[in-house]
C-alpha cells in the first residue's frame, strides 16, 4: 500500500496529460464480456471438476459454456470496429509467436514458484518468513536476467536467445523435480531454481521484445496488451490444470503419506512444467519469423525497432 500509495502521487505530477479521447472508437463490452466469461468458466470446470466429477452434467455444462463464450468472442471480435484483438495483428508473425510464448510462459514458469512455497511450508516445515526468505535469491535472479536481456538480444538475436533461455528454464525445472523430496534440503534445490529464474527473467523480456518488433508505433500499445493478455489467461488455465495434477494421489491420506504425496504431486509438476517449457523452446526453434516474413530488416537477427 505504501509503494502504490506514493505511485499515485509521483504519477499525478510526473506523468503528462492524456492528449484529447478520440471518440470515433469505443469500448468493445460485447467482446469484454465473452472472453472474460470464457475464461472463468473453463477455470471453474477444472477447479470443480473434482469435486463435482468430470464426467458430471455439471462439470461439462460449465465447460461448454464457457467454450461457446469463447467461440462467440471470435465471432463478435470478426465483425467489431474496434475489436479488442485485432486479428489483422496477427499477421506478424514475431506478435503471433510473442502471443503462444506468453501463454505458455505463464502456465510454467509463471506458476511455478506458487508450488515451492507449498513445499517448503507443507513438506519442510518452513514457517512463512523462512519460505519468503528463500525466494530472494531466485527474484534477485529474475531481476537481473530481465534486465540484461534487451543487451543479450542485442548482441546475439532474439532467436538464440530465447532458445537460450527456455533451455535454461527446462534444465532448471527438472532439476527441480529431482530435487524435491521429503527430506530435501533448500540447498538441494537452490541450483534448479536459480536456472529457471535466468530463463524466466529473460524470456519474460525477450517475448515483449518479440511482440513489439514490426508492430507499427501507434499500435505499440495493442500488442502489448495482446501479449499482456494471452499471459493472464495461461496463469490461470496452467495453476488450474497443475494443481490438478499436484493433488492426484492425496486424497484420503494425512500426516506421513500426506507429506510424502504432497512432495511426489509438487515434483510432477516440475516435471510437467519442464515439459511447458520445451514445448516453447520447440515452438521458438520452428516457428521463429524470417525476415521476409515480417518484412522488416534485422528482425531476422533480432534486432529490437526503434520506438
Amino acid at each position: 500500500m505504501p509503494l502504490a500509495g506514493g505511485a499515485l502521487v509521483a504519477a499525478l505530477t510526473l506523468i503528462r496529460r492524456d492528449s484529447a479521447v478520440d471518440r470515433e472508437r469505443s469500448f468493445e463490452i460485447p467482446g469484454a464480456v465473452t472472453v472474460t466469461g470464457a475464461v472463468t468458466l473453463i477455470v471453474l470446470a477444472l477447479v470443480k471438476g473434482p469435486n463435482l466429477g468430470w464426467l458430471s452434467p455439471a462439470t461439462w455444462s460449465i465447460l461448454l459454456t464457457g467454450m461457446v463464450m469463447g467461440v462467440a468472442f471470435i465471432a463478435i471480435e470478426r465483425r467489431s470496429r474496434d475489436p479488442l484483438l485485432p486479428f489483422r495483428m496477427l499477421r506478424n508473425a514475431w506478435l503471433a509467436l510473442a502471443l503462444i510464448v506468453a501463454f505458455f510462459f505463464m502456465a510454467t514458469f509463471g506458476a511455478l514458484l506458487y508450488f515451492p512455497s507449498i513445499y517448503f511450508q507443507d513438506v519442510l516445515h518452513y514457517d512463512a518468513l523462512q519460505t519468503g526468505l528463500t525466494f530472494l535469491l531466485p527474484t534477485t535472479v529474475v531481476v537481473i536476467a530481465s534486465a540484461l536481456a534487451g543487451r543479450v538480444v542485442t548482441k546475439i538475436g532474439l532467436r538464440l536467445t530465447m532458445i537460450i533461455a527456455l533451455s535454461a528454464g527446462a534444465i532448471g525445472a527438472l532439476a527441480v523435480g529431482f530435487a524435491i523430496s521429503p527430506k530435501a534440503s533448500f540447498l538441494g534445490f537452490l541450483p534448479g531454481l536459480i536456472a529457471v529464474s535466468v530463463g524466466d527473467g529473460v524470456t519474460f523480456t525477450a517475448m515483449f521484445i518479440a511482440a513489439s518488433t514490426g508492430v507499427p508505433d501507434r499500435q505499440q500499445g495493442v500488442a502489448s496488451g495482446i501479449v499482456s493478455t494471452a499471459s493472464g489467461i495461461g496463469a490461470v488455465l496452467g495453476l488450474a490444470v497443475l494443481v490438478l495434477v499436484a493433488n492426484l494421489g492425496t486424497d484420503n491420506l494425512d500426516g506421513e503419506p500426506l507429506r510424502a504425496a504432497v512432495a511426489a504431486g509438487i515434483a510432477r509438476v516440475a516435471y510437467t512444467i519442464a515439459c511447458g517449457v520445451l514445448l516453447m523452446l520447440i515452438i521458438v526453434i520452428f516457428r521463429t519469423p524470417s525476415r521476409e516474413r515480417i518484412g522488416l530488416r534485422g528482425a531476422s537477427s533480432g534486432e529490437v525497432p526503434s520506438p
